[in-house]
C-alpha cells in the first residue's frame, strides 16, 4: 500500500488503520521496522500507533537512550510498546541493547524500530513488518507497506 499523507492527521489516520491490520504472534513481539530519514514522519507514525492502542501519554523519541518502554491499556493486543531509535547504534553488541533482545522474544510486546538498517542483525531470523517513508516536501510524506 502507498499513500502520502499531507498532515500528521493523516498520517496518524493510516497509522491507524496499519495497527488494525497486525496481528500479535504467539512466539515473539510484534516487530515493525521503519525506513526513511530524518523528519520523514517515523516518530509521528509511532506516536500514532501509541494513541491507537491506548497510551495518553507523552511519546518521546528514544535518540540518546535508545529505546522508551510505554504501558498500554489491559485488555488490547500487546502490553508494551517499545520504541527503538537505532539512529545512534553502530554495533549490534552494543551493551545498549542487551535488555532489548528479551523483548524481543516477549509476544506482548509491539516493538516499533527506527532505523533498522544500523542493525540489521538484531532482527535476523524475526518476522517483521517494514513501512518505509518518503520525505515528499514540508508537508508530504509517502507511505509505503505491504499489506
Amino acid at each position: 500500500m502507498k499513500m502520502e499523507t499531507k498532515n500528521p492527521d493523516e498520517t496518524a489516520s493510516l497509522a491507524s488503520s496499519f495497527i488494525a491490520d497486525i496481528k500479535p504472534d504467539n512466539k515473539q513481539a510484534s516487530v515493525i521496522r521503519l525506513f526513511g530519514g530524518l523528519g520523514a514522519g517515523k516518530t509521528t507514525f509511532i506516536t500514532a500507533v501509541g494513541r491507537v492502542l491506548g497510551f495518553t501519554g507523552r511519546i518521546n523519541s528514544p535518540t540518546f537512550i535508545i529505546y522508551r518502554r510505554y504501558p498500554l491499556p489491559a485488555g488490547g493486543p500487546w502490553r508494551y510498546l517499545i520504541h527503538l531509535d537505532a539512529y545512534r547504534l553502530t554495533d549490534e553488541a552494543d551493551p545498549a541493547l542487551t535488555p532489548l533482545v528479551e523483548q524481543i522474544t516477549n509476544p506482548t510486546n509491539l516493538i516499533m524500530v527506527e532505523w533498522p538498517e544500523n542493525i540489521p542483525a538484531l532482527f535476523a531470523g524475526i518476522q517483521t513488518r517494514d513501512i518505509y517513508f518518503d520525505f515528499i516536501d514540508d508537508n508530504t510524506r509517502l507511505i509505503t507497506y505491504d499489506r
